[in-house]
């Protein structure tokens, strides 16, 4: 035993001092005692008169000053104990905001680290100045320039920092620690206790695996058959417990409403699933649609698998649930600027137990799959939508089985799913499958809710598949040979969000693919449906209750697109935005996408929203996005659909409670004192298993959102005891409700802007609404 030891000890490394040395010798024998290892070293003269140095902080310190100014990395070596074809766990962290990233990786090459780093961090938070890897500055180096050649438009500047400093030594490691005992500690705790070192060390890495790629474990629940007129169907009995209160709740996961869209049915609409055989396991999350890895959202789903065969759905059922108690259902539509998102990232179990309401969250389809379109008979389009509406009649013909009430059924979403669900409430052919509407953050006429270039992007997508750009039915064949994966890496390089040009300073705003004006979904733009002639689908959407409602800066993705050009600038955007920036880089894009080049309109807009002083221009270029995406269409939405309407309710909202994450993004940007796009929905839906983050200010204002929501997909009326009473709207009082920990009720939302964009609105000219496929609100 000494021998070995002996060997060890001077074959590894130099004598480095007895706390350096034992750590080496333990973590080589895990089976030889400690007090053996500790009189070993003990007895090594030479070690014995090394004296541990200790760490002194530079008169300089090395951790940043600014949100993603240095980052470090690290790759977790897997390969003694690898999940499938990944040997290798990538590890991020920002020294300012101790922001982690995790993702699995097959190899340790520079292209694949570059690659996941765009792809799990640099695209979701932004690009580091400074990088550091504790494998040596010469592979940091080549990730750097692996990371250059794919970063869009290849202006970026990084440079290698020191892999190791007193500031940041075990930081990351650190990290690993943490989050493999949390783990231990709640799941294993028992059955670690009496496992040789060894073992444990081998559990505790597949667990870190298994919460890096989230895959869904189920502890302590069990399971519920439920007969229903497709067949049997298993799901999951179980509890939460929200402010002391234990509630009850069946769970019903990854059921299919539509038949894989494969082969022949890709690029067609969706199918009927019809019934099973056997009884149903639905204990299980299904996967994704089709979609790129997104690095922050990835951390609180249940599973990261992707598939085209995704159109499924998942139901939260309230405890006393039956046909004869039936609850109301709220069918829940993700966002994502249709090409993101999943219904399993929504966890309905809150909504469902607090508001005593059917909770179903649904899958569409995505991107070039869900809304690739040749504005003719050869691909139509809107495939998303009709997915939703498969879904939504799914739920319409089934939801009594499961103790819903098919007569009291609301569709809501946020985001693009606002987009959608106002689409929906103007498709006459939904007439009876449901009945109120709650729009968060969208509304149908909205300038981003339709594709304008719908037909120019789908030549992109076919010309970089090497398939026919005449977009015939040659070319449709040949998209349907193509892998998905194909598909999708020719779709992620077409610009999505918030995007420039190369070398430019402007900024856009882009959704390559979604809703186009088919004939048959939509015959005409939504303004005209909103604003013209009667019509069945206005009359549908006048028969319907609605909630139309925003968070207070939603035009927040500006700045932040602006952040991702930084080094083009010779401002910092974290100071704000420079009136000359505005007024020649920002108006021209504004003009330019939205307005047809109005020269004249360029200047009204110029001077409404003006300021001389950098931080306060900033707020209101986020005030000029936000109100041409979300509050002017929603609050002419609401104009319309009272027009004449005095029996159906309807509500407005702005939303101004601040969340973790307003906090995180002022610390990019000072300036912002807000709340920005979804910051409801953190609310409404808690993630999963993260209850205990919840502040008891976090808990009243979810508490109360879920009843107001709730209480509308019941009766149409929001109010209820203990909530502050939130009059409609209407087009004289103009009330809105003020959503917070205190609500107000307030009048005339953003008046003065309003009326200045209902003068723009209805001149004459470039901004006139038009009947054209490609025409969305002030757009030809």
């Amino acid at each position: 035993m000494f021998k070995t030891l002996k060997l060890v000890h001077e074959g590894t490394r130099s004598h480095t001092g007895y706390h350096k040395r034992f750590k080496d010798v333990e973590d080589t024998f895990y089976g030889v005692p400690r007090s053996l290892c500790k009189e070993f070293i003990k007895g090594c003269v030479k070690c014995a008169c090394k004296k541990p140095q200790n760490n002194i902080a530079p008169l300089k310190p090395i951790s940043s000053k600014h949100f993603m100014h240095r980052g470090q990395l690290d790759l977790v070596d897997k390969r003694a104990d690898p999940d499938g074809p990944f040997c290798w766990i990538g590890h991020y962290i920002d020294h300012f905001s101790k922001f982690n990233f995790f993702w699995p990786q097959e190899r340790k090459s520079a292209i694949e680290v570059a690659h996941n780093l765009k792809v799990h961090v640099f695209s979701v938070i932004g690009l580091p100045f400074i990088l550091q890897h504790d494998n040596g500055r010469e592979f940091c180096n080549d990730i750097i320039r692996e990371t250059i050649k794919i970063w869009p438009g290849g202006n970026v500047k990084i440079i290698t920092g020191r892999p190791r400093h007193p500031r940041t030594q075990g930081l990351v490691e650190q990290v690993h620690n943490d989050k493999i005992r949390q783990i231990v500690e709640k799941n294993y705790k028992h059955s670690v206790q009496n496992t040789m070192r060894k073992t444990i060390q081998k559990v505790m890495a597949r667990i870190v695996l298994l919460f890096l790629t989230m895959l869904t474990i189920v502890f302590g629940n069990s399971t519920v058959i439920l007969k229903t007129k497709l067949g049997n169907i298993k799901g999951i009995s179980s509890s939460f417990t929200f402010d002391n209160y234990t509630r009850n709740y069946k769970e019903f996961r990854n059921i299919p409403f539509a038949k894989p869209p494969v082969g022949d049915l890709r690029f067609h609409q969706p199918i009927p699933y019809g019934g099973w055989g056997d009884t149903y396991d639905a204990t299980r999350f299904g996967p994704s649609c089709i979609q790129s890895v997104n690095g922050v959202v990835d951390q609180y789903v249940p599973n990261t698998n992707t598939s085209e065969d995704c159109l499924v759905l998942n139901i939260y059922v309230p405890s006393g649930s039956s046909e004869s108690n039936a609850k109301s259902v709220i069918i829940w539509v993700h966002g994502g600027g249709y090409y993101l998102g999943q219904g399993m990232f929504y966890d309905g179990s809150y909504l469902s137990g607090i508001g005593d309401v059917i909770v179903v969250t649904i899958n569409y389809r995505l991107g070039a799959f869900g809304f690739f379109s040749t504005l003719d008979d050869v691909a139509l389009g809107n495939y998303g939508l009709w997915d939703q509406q498969m879904a939504i009649k799914w739920v319409h013909d089934n939801i009594e089985s499961f103790g819903g009430n098919p007569n009291s059924i609301t569709i809501a979403g946020q985001s693009a799913g606002a987009f959608s669900v106002a689409l929906q409430a103007i498709y006459p052919a939904n007439k009876g499958l449901f009945h109120r509407v709650i729009a968060q953050s969208g509304a149908s006429n909205s300038f981003i809710t339709m594709s304008d270039a719908a037909r120019k992007n789908a030549k992109l997508l076919s010309m970089k598949l090497n398939c026919n750009e005449s977009l015939t039915q040659e070319t449709l064949t040949c998209l349907r040979n193509k892998t998905a994966k194909q598909i999708l890496d020719v779709f992620n390089t077409i610009p999505t969000s918030t995007y420039s040009i190369n070398g430019s300073k402007n900024v856009y705003l882009n959704l390559p693919f979604a809703p186009v004006v088919d004939g048959v979904f939509l015959k005409q733009s939504p303004q005209n449906i909103l604003y013209g002639k009667p019509s069945p689908e206005l009359e549908f959407y006048k028969s319907l209750d609605f909630i139309f409602g925003a968070c207070e800066l939603e035009g927040i993705a500006i700045p932040y697109g602006i952040r991702e050009i930084q080094n083009r600038l010779s401002f910092n955007i974290s100071d704000g935005v420079p009136s000359d920036y505005f007024r020649n880089h920002i108006i021209p894009v504004v003009v330019e996408q939205y307005f047809n080049n109005n020269s004249a309109l360029a200047s009204d807009i110029y001077k409404q929203f003006l300021s001389t002083i950098s931080q306060d221009q900033a707020i209101n270029v986020v005030n000029l996005y936000s109100d041409l995406f979300f509050y002017f269409p929603e609050i002419f939405s609401l104009k319309s659909h009272a027009s004449g309407n005095h029996n159906i309710k309807q509500y407005l909202y702005s939303f101004r409670t601040r969340t973790m994450f307003s906090e995180q993004m002022s610390v990019l940007f000072p300036w912002y004192k807000g709340n920005g796009h979804g910051a409801d929905l953190y609310f409404l839906f808690p993630f999963r298993g993260q209850e205990s983050n919840l502040t008891t200010s976090d808990r009243i204002v979810g508490t109360m959102l879920m009843k107001y929501w709730s209480n509308f997909a019941k009766t149409g009326n929001v109010n209820g005891p203990g909530l502050v009473h939130w009059p409609t709207y209407d087009d004289t009082t103009k009330k809105y409700a003020l959503l917070d920990i205190n609500t107000v009720i307030n009048s005339n939302l953003y008046g003065n802007r309003m009326e200045f964009w209902s003068k723009i609105m209805n001149q004459p000219g470039p901004t006139t609404p038009c009947s054209r496929p490609e025409c969305i609100l002030g757009r030809k």
